[in-house]
């Protein structure tokens, strides 16, 4: 029995250690874009073969691919994909938002669950692919999932539910699918017939049943191109089209809502409000919509007011009331990277101090002084045979894969160099087996590109609410630029940043307009009050 318990132990000792090595550079990126190329589906969109899954910060990682290198492949690879999982069955076409996993290759028919960190994770690829290619098609995405979200996943007081079941009535899928009769006792016989062709339904149904191999006579609505492309066909104006979409979409989803909806996973899981809460700050920003940002204040704003000890220490998980298990590096890892987001969405320097203050708290709860890198479990917590530790970066990331990316944030938001030590002590701890097989650990790769690149360090000196000062901050988010990081300096919060950022205090309004200091490694350019000067700052270009 001991013998027995010895081996067990052993085993999962060996399962929970990692390779050391030098940091890694830019080979190592290479090394994961040609590593995903080969893995990419060409004809139908994402990677390997089915079940697909949505992948999203493995999208992110190659948007990066494409700011570093410019290589045309890595972009496609983005696009293709994104339009494939919203035109497909993997995306609720009437009510919105997307399910778990596609089950065949060509994104039809999914698994119905729809979960709240896909939302966020697909969004934050949609909002970035914007950001790069202009195209109001990724903006619309996030725009809808936000609806979903903000509708159907929001609790009265703000933070965000975790899941919606598959099942329905005993039965995967009922709640959404179609029969044509059905379809058509709600659409009438003259709409019906064209919208039935455009969202590819079928007499007898348009998937096969995967235990009888039958069709089923139900239809999973989906599309073979957007929308609007359909104008001309049908000789209507493009915007004609899509507000008659928007009439028939209504009607559809006022008669599924008389269905028995399939149950809602009401639990508030502070991980899972960690990354919504950073996909609403982000869509505030690139979308320049206020009402995300104020989601996420709320979720930040329950999280910190009702899932925390009188210690300041988190917990996992509320429901009806009730706090339950203790919080482990993912909900510090995630809420902490919310909280980031949200300042640079709203510059409210109280969110950037919490980030810093649970970073901290994360560093003495669950910091491997030996090895370097986050356990999974607080050094306080129930004793396991042996504490586990995660890295890989599966349907979302690790814990140590975020807390990169943030210990990376907070050095250049903050100027500290405690926490730059921190991060580059992590690339070590893990860099060997991150270069045995890169593609598994995209979101790290995302702090490797992070670290490897030079960025800046923006600080706009200005009163918030002129309108000079506005129009500087909404000129930050028209361009791509992921290795960019902002503060905000006003006479109101001058003295308090200078402590959250020592090298904020000597940089000042010239003649009183509202001035940006562009900075990189904390060595400042001219300052300017031009707007495109600005921008041409961060881009790295001459003006």
């Amino acid at each position: 029995m001991n013998s027995s318990a010895t081996s067990i132990a052993a085993t999962l000792d060996r399962a929970f250690t990692f390779s050391a090595a030098d940091e890694p550079g830019e080979s190592l990126l290479d090394h994961a874009f040609e590593l995903i190329w080969q893995g990419y589906d060409s004809r139908l969109g994402g990677f390997e073969g089915a079940p697909k899954f949505p992948m999203p910060h493995r999208l992110l990682f190659l948007l990066r691919c494409y700011h570093r290198t410019g290589d045309a492949k890595a972009l496609k690879m983005v696009e293709k994909t994104l339009k494939a999982m919203r035109l497909g069955g993997i995306w609720d076409h009437v009510g919105y938002g997307f399910h778990r996993y596609s089950t065949d290759p060509g994104w039809l028919l999914p698994h119905f669950e729809k979960m709240l960190y896909d939302q966020a994770l697909i969004a934050q690829a949609c909002l970035e692919t914007y950001q790069i290619t202009k195209d109001e098609f990724y903006a619309q995405t996030a725009d809808e999932i936000f609806t979903y979200v903000l509708r159907d996943m929001t609790s009265p007081e703000g933070a965000f539910f975790s899941a919606e079941d598959a099942d329905s009535e005993g039965e995967e899928g009922k709640f959404y699918v179609w029969s044509v009769d059905e379809f058509r006792s709600v659409l009438g016989e003259e709409h019906s017939a064209v919208w039935e062709k455009i969202l590819k339904l079928q007499p007898d149904g348009n998937f096969f049943d995967e235990a009888s191999g039958q069709k089923t006579g139900a239809n999973i609505l989906h599309l073979d191109r957007p929308i609007r492309q359909w104008s001309q066909e049908l000789n209507l104006k493009p915007e004609a089209l899509t507000t008659q979409w928007e009439n028939i979409r209504e009607k559809l989803f006022r008669y599924r809502k008389q269905r028995i909806h399939p149950l809602k996973d009401d639990k508030i899981l502070v991980d899972w409000n960690g990354l919504m809460m950073a996909a609403f700050s982000l869509g505030s920003r690139i979308l320049n919509n206020p009402e995300y940002a104020r989601a996420a204040e709320k979720s930040a704003q329950f999280i910190l007011t009702k899932m925390r000890d009188d210690r300041g220490r988190l917990f996992h998980r509320f429901r009806d009331g009730e706090l339950a298990v203790e919080a482990q590096a993912a909900d510090y890892a995630f809420l902490i990277y919310g909280l980031l987001n949200l300042y640079q969405a709203t510059f409210n320097l109280a969110y950037a101090e919490e980030a810093a203050a649970l970073q901290e708290k994360m560093l003495q709860d669950f910091w491997d002084p030996d090895s370097g890198g986050f356990y999974s479990t607080a050094n306080k917590s129930e004793a396991l045979p042996v504490r586990p530790k995660e890295l890989y970066d599966g349907a979302i990331p690790s814990a140590n894969s975020v807390s990169l990316l943030n210990l990376l944030w907070l050095a250049r938001l903050t100027g500290d160099p405690k926490w730059d030590n921190h991060a580059h002590d992590q690339l070590r701890a893990f860099a060997g087996t991150v270069k045995a097989q890169p593609s598994a650990f995209t979101f790290f790769l995302l702090g490797v590109d992070f670290v490897l690149r030079p960025g800046q360090e923006v600080v706009i000196a200005a009163d918030p609410e002129k309108t000079e000062a506005q129009q500087m901050l909404a000129a930050l988010n028209l361009n791509f630029a992921p290795h960019k990081v902002a503060l905000v300096k006003s006479k109101q919060n001058a003295e308090r940043l200078a402590k959250f950022a020592g090298y904020t205090d000597g940089l000042q309004l010239v003649k009183g307009k509202a001035t940006a200091h562009v900075c990189t490694g904390f060595a400042c350019k001219e300052p300017t009050s031009d707007v495109q000067a600005m921008v041409a700052h961060i881009l790295g270009k001459k003006y």
